[in-house]
Order: structure tokens, then sequence, then C-alpha cells
């Protein structure tokens, strides 16, 4: 015997109609994004009833700020996509407030995150004493390593540089 459909089985399957047909959302982003919605709302109303229009800003931070904690990136980042999405769904249906939509908080995406650390004074030390200094090759070598570490140059402005992109009349 099939159970009965809760009501967020019934929200989850007007939202899925929604995305489907109006926006042309494969089944698979459906899925996924009914996945996330589905929690927030177990975890907003448990198995009592739900109402849509007492879904407050604290309680989209909250949820998300949770599953950011216990989640990957990717997966923290689904769960606000589809809480977006759910929710201009339930605004075309006059059931919340556009600054709901905008209320969901976005999961960090520091680019810089995993940059390496940069050398100690003992390494920079070893690494600019390695150059043989007494041949023009080693004093090309040890410039050009003064070049990427003072300057914070790239390589390929390194080996771009010339006599010619100098300004000697300093």
């Amino acid at each position: 015997q099939i159970p009965p459909k809760t009501a967020i089985d019934l929200a989850l399957e007007e939202f899925g109609q929604y995305l489907c047909e109006v926006r042309g959302t494969t089944i698979g982003t459906y899925n996924e994004y009914a996945r996330h919605v589905r929690k927030f709302l177990q975890a907003r109303y448990g198995s009592g009833p739900i109402d849509l229009t007492s879904i407050e800003a604290g309680d989209l931070h909250a949820f998300v700020s949770l599953q950011a904690k216990r989640a990957t990136k990717p997966s923290a980042k689904w769960t606000t996509t589809a809480l977006r999405s759910f929710l201009r769904f339930m605004q075309l249906r006059g059931l919340c407030d556009a600054h709901l939509v905008n209320a969901v908080p976005s999961v960090p995406n520091w680019k810089l995150a995993r940059l390496p650390k940069g050398l100690t004074p003992e390494q920079l030390s070893v690494f600019f004493s390695s150059f043989d200094r007494s041949t023009p090759v080693g004093q090309r070598d040890y410039a050009m390593a003064v070049s990427l570490v003072d300057l914070g140059l790239r390589a390929s402005e390194v080996a771009d540089l010339s006599l010619d992109g100098i300004d000697w009349r300093i």
C-alpha cells in the first residue's frame, strides 16, 4: 500500500511541475532541487502541517548555515540554488515576498583559499643562495627569482621582460 502524500510531497509536486513545464528543468535537476528543499521543509515543519507563508529570513539563514557546516561546498551551493528557485516559485504563487529570495545567504567561495603559503625567510635565503651569481646565467636567474619574489611578478611576466620594457630615465 502506498502511503498518503504529505503536505511536503504535494508542495514539491507543484514545484516540480513548475520547474519542468515552465522553466524547462530536467528531471535530474528537479530531483536534486527537491532533495534540498525537502530537507529544508522537514527541518522547518517536521511532520506537521506546513504554512509556506510563515517562512522567515532567519529560517533560511539557520538552515543554510547548518548545511554549509555539514555538507560539502558543492552540496551547500545546491541547497542555496534550490531554495532560491523554490522561493521564486512561491513568490509567483503569492506565498512569499521577493525579499525572501534575497535572504538566502550565499555559500562563501573564496577562490584564494587554496593558494599555497609563501616561503619562510629561511627558505627564501636558501633559495636565493642557490644561484651561482659569479656567472652571467646565475646572475640572470637570480634577477628573475628576485623579480618573482620581491615584485610579485608572474613567471610569464618575468619571461617577457626585455631591456626595451625598462624605463631607464628614472
